[in-house]
């Protein structure tokens, strides 16, 4: 026999379920009014403290603002136009054409001859409550639900569509603290940091080593890092972050390029800085044993015979090859192997990319190391915390 809890519970839950069905079916009819309606009309004792009804009603808010803006746009520049036409004719005279009919309710309440301030105003007021009808409902929805990522990440981009950048990072920063393995939201917060907050360099370059961290299979994230290189990424942690990625992903023509470059860079530096330690001998001394199986297996030839007539493929080739000899530096290099496979097929593109890249590297000299984030700045290892 059920407890008078479990008998309230279950009709609570029957009763959110039915107040969500009749939700959607308005939506699905493109009743936004009536499916918010539903909401703040049932939005009270076991409803009102529902994040789902809180987060649905946010949603319709913010839908139904859009929908402000759109139509004032568009009827305030036929208010516009006719105003300007009316001062041409004078403050008596009509011209034949007439203002474009209203699309909205609000607009279709006013009179066609309404002042184009008066108008704004009145909108201005309307939009503002549909703003704080949003900001509050998904404020609560995510009060209620503070590890919720749907909620957190709709209430961030509605705060970031009303221009408040610096809310909507502090809604994804309070969530890593609670979500730290969160891709999604890592992913988000660096979108949002590179686009308002370019200048605080050394926050972005914390903030996309992070995504780095919970997602080393993506590219994206050492794009970032090479763009801004100069942000305080040391050349060790960099060739290191890309031999991470090339466990978890095949690596595309791009990584095995820079990774190729990278490599040569460091050993540049270690012949010629003979107090900087071997970056090569440092990150993949772990690796020597198991690396060149892993990335090539016995494969070689075939997969030169299946880049051959793929520029794009054959250079991704070569560039691997490239990588793979400078880690292992051996005296049988695959460079050589596939140059005289390539040679054989009378291919000579694979030649011409791997002498073009010893041409650049011959030039190379050694970079300074920013110092801001050095490889001995553990921050970004650590789980996230908010500020």
């Amino acid at each position: 026999m059920c407890t008078m809890s479990e008998n309230v519970t279950s009709l609570r839950d029957m009763s959110e379920d039915f107040l969500t069905h009749a939700v959607d079916f308005s939506i699905s009819r493109g009743d936004f009014t009536a499916a918010l309606d539903h909401l703040l009309n049932k939005n009270s004792g076991a409803h009102r403290q529902s994040w789902l009804t809180h987060a649905y009603a946010g949603l319709l808010f913010w839908h139904l603002l859009q929908e402000e803006r759109s139509s004032h746009s568009s009827l305030a520049s036929d208010m516009q136009a006719a105003e300007e036409d009316t001062k041409d004719e004078g403050i008596h005279k009509r011209k034949k054409q007439k203002l474009t009919a209203p699309t909205t309710a609000s607009a279709a309440m006013l009179p066609l001859d309404t002042p184009l301030k008066v108008f704004e105003l009145l909108n201005g007021e309307k939009v503002h409550k549909l703003e704080q009808g949003a900001v509050q409902n998904l404020s609560r929805a995510f009060e209620l639900a503070p590890t919720n990522e749907a909620v957190a990440r709709v209430y961030a981009d509605l705060l970031l569509d009303l221009n408040q950048p610096s809310e909507s990072r502090e809604v994804l920063e309070s969530l890593l603290s609670r979500c730290p393995e969160s891709i999604h939201v890592h992913r988000r917060l660096v979108y949002l940091l590179t686009s308002k907050f370019p200048e605080d360099r050394p926050v972005v370059m914390k903030a996309v080593l992070r995504w780095h961290r919970v997602d080393p299979s993506c590219e994206e994230p050492l794009r970032m890092l090479c763009e801004r290189r100069s942000g305080g990424i040391s050349l060790r942690r960099l060739v290191t972050l890309f031999a991470d990625h090339l466990e978890y992903a095949v690596g595309s023509e791009w990584t095995w390029r820079q990774l190729a470059s990278l490599l040569q860079e460091a050993q540049v530096r270690s012949t010629r800085l003979l107090d900087f330690e071997p970056i090569i001998k440092a990150v993949f001394d772990g690796r020597r044993d198991w690396w060149d199986r892993y990335q090539f297996g016995s494969q070689l030839k075939e997969d030169l015979a299946s880049s051959h007539s793929c520029e794009l493929a054959l250079s991704r080739l070569a560039f691997k090859c490239i990588s793979c000899d400078l880690i292992q530096q051996r005296t049988t290099s695959y460079v050589s192997t596939a140059r005289r496979v390539m040679e054989s097929r009378g291919n000579t593109r694979l030649d011409q990319i791997i002498n073009q890249f010893n041409v650049e590297s011959a030039g190379l000299e050694p970079a300074a190391d920013a110092g801001e984030i050095s490889e001995d700045d553990e921050t970004v290892d650590k789980p996230f915390t908010a500020g």
